[in-house]
């Protein structure tokens, strides 16, 4: 099999149609009548499908409104989602791009633009899973000879640890709003690192869609660094995507994997106070990562 395809429809002619039309080329459909037992397929599959096609005007919750609860969720996000519509108006359209749909297929439609479609989209999710693990494995590999050739460092000044916070801004892209000590500033250039950062997780993992917060250690070969990214993000419905992602970074000379579980104990309560709107102190913060960290006098 090339494939599974999770199809919804309500209607069962279409439902028939596409169940013929993919198993003739050798997919494996899995089919579902709406947006609930479409769900209840996803949490039960024992695997994933590797693309969904999905209506958009349904009873209950509409194609619309299941996508966006798919796409948060960190489990199904990257599966190519399609929609099957009548609904071929430029406003539709545009909508349904705005929230970040792979593609449109506008019934009635031609198997052979179906399929096309269906190969192009499963052939370019292959291709950047590959992509993914060839980063991952080339990052892990750089970040741990990295900390290797810094054995020999075994401490080091306060004065070369560094917290930021960088948000995520639709038109400005990474923005770095926030910074302790001040004087990073002499150091780094904060907003080509907010968008190497930001563009590394995205490399890595995806599009950059936070359901849940996680931390992630680099090595920042460029500045000499290593640094610790805890990745969180808050509901903006303003937002294309609907939630602002947020990183706080720790930068140090010097991140052993052992201290991470620690760094991740610390930012966690103020990344709840930052999804929060409420009042946090960096400097606090910062203060508290440097009794984590190996500090020359301490």
């Amino acid at each position: 099999m090339k494939g599974t395809i999770l199809i919804i429809d309500d209607n069962k002619q279409i439902l028939y149609l596409l169940d013929n039309i993919l198993s003739m080329y050798d997919y494996f459909p899995v089919l579902a009548q709406n947006a609930a037992e479409a769900l209840s397929l996803l949490e039960n599959l024992t695997h994933p499908p590797d693309l969904i096609l999905c209506d958009i005007m349904m009873p209950g919750m509409d194609g619309y409104s299941l996508y966006e609860k798919i796409s948060r969720d960190k489990r199904f996000f990257d599966i190519p989602f399609v929609f099957l519509t009548a609904k071929s108006d430029p406003e539709s359209v545009r909508y349904g791009k705005s929230l970040g749909i792979d593609d449109y297929i506008i019934k009635p439609f031609k198997e052979e633009d179906l399929i096309a479609i269906v190969e192009g989209k499963l052939a370019k999710r292959k291709l950047n899973h590959q992509i993914r693990e060839e980063l991952k494995k080339k990052i892990t590999l750089e970040l741990s000879q990295n900390l290797m050739a810094h054995d020999a460092i075994s401490s080091y000044s306060r004065d070369t640890v560094f917290l930021l916070l960088i948000k995520w801004h639709d038109v400005l892209g990474p923005q770095p709003v926030d910074y302790f000590p001040k004087k990073i500033e002499q150091q780094i250039e904060l907003d080509s690192l907010g968008v190497q950062i930001f563009q590394t997780i995205i490399s890595v993992y995806g599009e950059l869609k936070v359901t849940n917060p996680q931390g992630v250690p680099l090595f920042l070969e460029n500045i000499g660094m290593a640094c610790y990214i805890y990745i969180d993000a808050y509901e903006d419905f303003e937002s294309l995507s609907q939630q602002i992602p947020f990183m706080l970074v720790v930068i140090a000379p010097r991140i052993d994997y052992i201290i991470t579980k620690r760094m991740e104990e610390i930012l966690a309560p103020y990344s709840d106070k930052i999804k929060n709107d409420e009042k946090w102190d960096i400097k606090k913060a910062w203060e508290e990562i440097l009794t984590i960290l190996p500090i020359q006098g301490e």
